[in-house]
């Protein structure tokens, strides 16, 4: 059997060391690490030594060292962002969205990990559990104990301190929560309580997944400053966000959730949506919701709940439009036909309401008006009905353009309609609201990313040959898609909040849009689209030095920048230094599929690139012939060139992007 991931040490573990399993090992004494190889031990280094492996830091903190550790020294030696806008230098305290249910704080059986050797995380019953097992099943040589029970055990050995788990569930409701309102604060805390206090053979698997769960996605994107109040490096957190997700699809898989159909199981899925979109990873995404939408079937969650409980009917009908909503966000993103129709069922959408609002008997609901933790979801859900008209009855996308027009009158409707608090003020800033609502300029932000670019995608078909409606709908959309943006941007800068990192998902795909569209279509407000996306640029490489690890976000910053080179040479013949081979239409597809409405959509528009396009195509030359001749392009660029068989119109028809890159070099 192969031995447990993650046997070495912390230090050996990021630095790529051949750990000895010493006690502080030999490569840490090199190096001069002894100090972090105690605190992160190797496995096998802790049985030896006959203590329980020390998995996390132990709180409270201790005195900040005079010099920074060597993980944070590697992360600052990358860039100096001192002078960047959004550097905060003050340290953000931690301010919970709840202490406990009902605003008690939660009582607990353990205590101070310094103070007593068998304290917290179950300890004393995994102590109690395994201490008639053998050495060799400890330390994972064989497998001669059931092993469900061994998984158990693993799984709750992996949590941490309760103190840094309160941080971490904290963050989440804090910023997380309602992106999809699947989860009731009260109902979770309530659980969460009782995890703590319950014994190994009363332990919940399914609550145990959704704690992971929701541990996970809050280490996605936890700013640096919180990372120290749990007493760990950023690195060290973002890792922790993968094992977490392990740890949580561990527990689904134990809890057999497909054959035992449960309403926790749905939960765990949707906070992971989080998790796959920042990694980059519609395949486990779509599996995920695929499962999740056979469980709801199960569940009848398409069907109205016929029982008399107010709260089991409310949060039903959130679970359901939750799945729909990333069904049809799904959509738009890899251009695939939805597995739930909306004209299908008729369930009522989620009630505006707040988690509070919500009892055994009854639901609030509040006027449309007053912005709640629902409202979002809302009008979420009103996108994705209107745009699911842009299919027919078998799912396939209609190619009528005369369709499409009408769907984007419907959504500047609805844009219309919106309430104020979706509104931008005259001086263009996001309207406030109550403390309560911290996530709502980022909820806003969402939305707006979304409408925008979900616009371009509509109308990117009908470009070529180009239909002027479709063409000034794309061209308003670049100029306004990160204005919300921009507005949230100044409210970190002068109130130095912390959420701004979870927008890169949203900030790379709108100025994906962007640039993509100055690439192809050389507009009139390629000035404004450049600094917009040199501004989104910057800011993926701060949240980067941030400690995000984030898929799209770190290779988001570098699409960007390539995509910006290849603008400057297509038509300002720029000396930019040559792209490598990423650069080809094909790679290119790949890389940016996932998020521009799918990969065959982003080669049907890059083609349009290619020298063989732009040849055989009379209306491609007369749109660009007056914008190119003020650019700098001019015949005499052909003239006096060496080679000039290479400039055939046969021999163009077979060159890539790649090819025309390379011959303004």
């Amino acid at each position: 059997m192969k031995s447990r991931k993650g046997s070495c040490c912390l230090p050996c573990r990021i630095y790529k060391r051949k750990c000895d399993h010493g006690l502080p090992c030999g490569p840490c004494v090199r190096t001069k690490r002894e100090s972090m190889c105690r605190k992160n031990p190797s496995t096998l280094a802790v049985f030896q030594n006959t203590t329980r492996p020390t998995i996390f830091p132990k709180l409270p903190r201790p005195a900040k060292p005079s010099q920074p550790s060597d993980i944070v020294a590697e992360v600052n030696s990358e860039a100096n962002y001192a002078s960047h806008p959004l550097s905060v230098e003050e340290d953000i305290g931690p301010k919970p969205l709840f202490s406990g249910v009902q605003n008690q704080p939660p009582t607990s059986i353990v205590s101070s990990r310094s103070s007593v050797k068998v304290s917290t995380l179950f300890e004393q019953q995994i102590y109690n559990s395994v201490r008639h097992l053998p050495m060799s099943v400890l330390t994972r040589k064989v497998q001669s104990v059931d092993s469900t029970k061994i998984k158990l055990l693993d799984l709750v050995q992996s949590l941490p301190e309760k103190a840094q788990a309160d941080i971490l569930v904290d963050n989440y409701f804090k910023l997380f929560a309602h992106m999809y309102c699947s989860v009731n604060p009260p109902w979770f805390y309530t659980c969460y309580s009782r995890l703590w206090q319950c014994s190994l053979e009363d332990l919940d698997i399914r609550i145990l997944g959704l704690v992971y769960a929701v541990m996970s996605v809050s280490c996605l994107e936890l700013i640096p400053q919180k990372c120290e109040q749990m007493n760990m490096e950023p690195l060290f957190v973002r890792d922790l966000s993968d094992d977490f997700a392990k740890c949580s699809t561990q527990a689904l898989k134990v809890s057999d959730f497909e054959k035992n159909a449960d309403i926790i199981s749905i939960m765990t899925i949707s906070v992971l949506q989080s998790y796959f979109h920042s990694n980059k990873d519609p395949v486990s995404l779509n599996y995920y919701l695929r499962k999740s939408i056979a469980v709801a079937f199960e569940l009848e969650l398409h069907k109205e709940y016929q029982g008399t409980s107010a709260f089991q009917r409310e949060v039903r009908h959130r679970l359901w439009w939750d799945i729909v909503s990333c069904d049809n966000y799904q959509t738009f993103c890899l251009n695939r036909a939805p597995i739930i129709r909306f004209d299908r069922y008729e369930i009522p959408f989620p009630v505006n309401c707040n988690d509070k609002d919500i009892t055994e008997d009854s639901v609030l609901e509040r006027p449309m008006d007053e912005y709640t933790h629902t409202s979002y979801l809302i009008y979420s859900l009103k996108l994705f009905k209107i745009c699911a008209n842009l299919r027919n009855s078998e799912g396939e996308l209609s190619p009528n353009a005369d369709q499409v027009i009408a769907v984007d009158r419907e959504l500047c409707e609805l844009l219309n309609s919106l309430p104020w608090y979706f509104r931008l003020t005259k001086d263009s800033e996001i309207p406030y609201t109550s403390p309560e609502y911290y996530d709502h300029p980022y909820l806003f932000h969402m939305f707006w990313t979304c409408v925008q670019t979900q616009r371009f995608r509509m109308h990117r078909s009908f470009l070529y040959p180009r239909i002027d409606y479709c063409y000034k709908v794309c061209l308003e959309a670049s100029s306004n898609v990160l204005d919300v943006y921009t507005a949230l941007r100044k409210i970190y800068i002068s109130e130095k909040k912390d959420g701004l990192v979870i927008q890169g998902h949203n900030l790379f795909s709108a100025s994906l849009a962007q640039v993509v569209f100055m690439l192809v279509e050389n507009p009139p407000n390629s000035d404004q689209i450049r600094k917009d996306v040199e501004m989104a640029i910057a800011d993926l490489d701060f949240f980067c030095t941030q400690g995000i690890r984030s898929k799209v976000v770190k290779e988001g910053a570098i699409i960007l920048k390539e995509l910006l080179a290849l603008c400057s040479i297509t038509y300002l013949g720029s000396s930019v230094a040559e792209p490598d081979v990423e650069n080809s239409t094909s790679l290119l597809t790949k890389r940016i599929g996932y998020i521009f409405g799918g990969e065959s959509a982003a080669e049907m528009y890059l083609h349009r690139l290619s020298i063989g396009y732009i040849v055989n195509n009379e209306s491609f030359n007369e749109n660009n012939q007056q914008t190119l001749s003020t650019q700098g392009w001019s015949s005499t660029r052909f003239e006096n060139t060496a080679g000039e068989e290479f400039f055939t119109k046969e021999s163009w028809e077979t060159w890539d992007l790649g090819d025309w890159s390379k011959f303004f070099q």
